[in-house]
């Protein structure tokens, strides 16, 4: 039955004319550190629309993407951005991890539905979307991987399909040790050029 709203929403969304609002999306932290063992979360954050005025987001259906060999995905939690599924502003029809390394989200707001403008109203230019959490499987230093997003379909409050201006992705990853020179190392340091510099004046 989820597949089947999903689906329909999606056709619905590409069948929309195309508006002007300029939607960003990130991910936040855009650089995690993180290695082995640990247990890491990401927020799927919007902006670029408009701050309590016309064009707010009414529905996304977007995939995250990320490497199943270093990652695995253990859960998503929903903001209420486009309005409170518990009390059916809102309807998730998310597919979870429905292919390894690829998680879909989906949301639509039926606010517009039931009184025009609400959402224009009390949508903020900047919100969380989405909660994601993974656990690192397996990443050592020095290395890295990145987890990204590939649109599907958005639209505004008033069903106009949007495109993403920006897509920001999010690297997760350890970095080498750096060996901090202690402050007599560099006193010794110091104290060899200067002598070095001397004798070169005392040879001139």
């Amino acid at each position: 039955m989820k597949f089947i709203k999903s689906l329909v929403l999606v056709v619905s969304l590409m069948l929309s004319n195309v508006s002007n609002a300029s939607l960003m999306l990130w991910l936040d932290p855009a650089v995690q550190p993180g290695s082995t063992g640990d247990n890491i979360t990401l927020t799927l954050m919007a902006g670029g629309l408009g701050d309590g005025v016309p064009l707010s987001l009414g529905a996304f259906d977007l995939d995250i993407i990320f490497d199943p060999a270093v990652l695995s995905f253990t859960g998503y939690t929903l903001f209420d951005g486009l309005g409170d599924i518990d009390l059916f502003d809102a309807d998730d029809l998310s597919l979870g991890e429905y292919a390894p390394g690829v998680v879909g989200l989906s949301e639509v707001s039926y606010l517009p539905l039931f009184a025009p403008g609400f959402l224009d109203f009390f949508q903020p230019g900047e919100f969380a979307l989405a909660e994601l959490t993974f656990h690192i499987d397996l990443l050592d230093a020095p290395d890295f991987t990145i987890v990204d997003m590939v649109p599907v379909a958005f639209t505004d409050s008033a069903g106009l399909a949007i495109d993403p201006a920006e897509m920001r992705s999010a690297l997760i990853g350890t970095q080498p040790q750096t060996t901090v020179p202690e402050p007599t190392t560099l006193s010794l340091f110091a104290l060899a050029l200067f002598f070095t510099s001397y004798r070169r004046k005392l040879k001139a």
